[in-house]
């Protein structure tokens, strides 16, 4: 009870923090100008960006809905959703948990009575999907810019060379786990080991022991018989794929709704590479603040006035975070989860 309260007053402040790290930002901006740049917005190209973040949640779920089917875990589509959503407000309650939405995801469904290693099968695969498209994405954008000399800032082109590499690294980190189970076990094993001697009075070893071996080996059989439905991973990554075109369209309506014409291939870098700064361990709920900072500064750099950039930014990441903070709440309720336990319970199985 006490950890839980810790993380649910920590995520308060630390918000907060987040928050007036960006609204600093912003005066140093000139806050006037971006209150003149909110003034040209054209609501109906913005409803675009309305209607292209709820496709971008559709896909997204319909990417793991279809992974589920394949592997006959029957759930209904609403759940789906409800699920994703319960989990996007997950990520944000637990900060600085860039995992915390697929562990939410996997705690529900347990309490649903599915195979834990059915669902973490298809969360990794989807999780892969996510991370090739983003470095896919900025890869291709860079070559693009340098085969048509297109100014490419040296600042850009580190962060883009840092993101690549750690997800590179990531992607094999993952593959060797999915290819050597043996090695993933001696792995699991340590982690246990380690758990055990720092809080040996609240730790069943055997119990664990147990329990761990008997997911991994449905993990293991669960990538097998996925392997063997090739045509339902092409959908599933064509679903993937689609969600995150229309993550990026977002970004790219949102700028036209303020009556300025972007580049598709600067939103595309931009965003990919805020995605990474969500996922640094800051401490700060869905580093807010941080990467508001971040992609505001980047579109600058790509010559883009700070003002509208800024405007834009908050924009999409109230379209991207926010809103669907609320719609998580909505989802609780709509799952039945209306209670301060059952939310507690589901932050510390996601913990």
């Amino acid at each position: 009870m006490l950890e839980r309260r810790r993380v649910l007053t920590r995520t308060i402040p630390l918000l907060l923090l987040g928050i007036s790290v960006f609204i600093l930002y912003l005066f140093f901006v000139d806050f006037s100008k971006i209150a003149e740049v909110f003034r040209e917005i054209n609501p109906r190209i913005f409803a675009a960006s309305i209607l292209a973040s709820i496709l971008d949640v559709v896909f997204f779920t319909l990417t793991w809905h279809i992974l589920l089917r394949t592997l006959s875990v029957e759930m209904k589509f609403s759940k789906s959703i409800a699920y994703v959503l319960i989990g996007n407000l997950v990520d944000i309650i637990v900060p600085a948990e860039s995992m915390s939405s697929e562990a939410s995801k996997i705690y529900l469904m347990k309490r649903d009575g599915e195979d834990v290693g059915k669902v973490t099968a298809t969360l990794v695969m989807q999780r892969v999907y996510g991370m090739i498209l983003h470095a896919a994405t900025l890869a291709i954008a860079c070559i693009y810019m340098i085969a048509t000399n297109y100014p490419l800032p040296s600042l850009v082109v580190y962060f883009v060379s840092v993101t690549l590499g750690l997800t590179l690294l990531f992607l094999a980190l993952i593959a060797l786990a999915c290819l050597k189970r043996d090695l993933a076990w001696r792995f699991l094993k340590a982690v246990l080991w380690v758990a055990e001697r720092l809080v040996p009075s609240r730790f069943n070893i055997e119990e664990w022991s147990r329990s761990l071996e008997h997911v991994l080996n449905t993990f293991y059989l669960s990538l097998s018989n996925l392997a063997k439905k090739p045509s339902r991973i092409l959908i599933s990554i064509l679903s993937s794929t689609a969600s995150w075109i229309f993550c990026l369209l977002v970004s790219q309506t949102v700028f036209f709704s303020l009556g300025y014409s972007i580049p598709f291939i600067i939103v595309a870098v931009v965003y990919s590479i805020s995605i990474i700064v969500q996922y640094m361990p800051a401490g700060i709920p869905s580093e807010a603040g941080i990467t508001e900072v971040v992609m505001s500064s980047l579109y600058g750099i790509f010559g883009v006035p700070l003002s509208v950039g800024a405007a834009a930014t908050i924009l999409v990441r109230f379209l991207t975070v926010w809103v669907r903070c609320i719609l998580g709440l909505v989802a609780l309720y709509w799952r039945g989860i209306a209670t301060k336990k059952q939310i507690e319970e589901i932050i510390e199985g996601s913990g």
